[in-house]
């Protein structure tokens, strides 16, 4: 069992990255800032304070 999880571990310890960016994709407005990586940080920030994306975002 533990070779099993180290298994599934070691295959999936970059999920949580794709993970967030899909979460960026898909939820802009939930995602908090600091979660995002680096370089998509200003993308957060901009998306966040952008009126037109934010209303059309809600209507879905």
């Amino acid at each position: 069992m533990d070779v099993l999880l180290k298994e599934f571990s070691e295959r999936f310890k970059d999920s949580e990255k794709i993970f967030v960016a899909l979460r960026l994709v898909a939820f802009p407005d939930l995602v908090a800032t600091e979660s995002a990586l680096l370089d998509l940080q200003m993308e957060v920030v901009e998306l966040k304070n952008n009126e037109l994306l934010i209303k059309k975002f809600k209507k879905k």
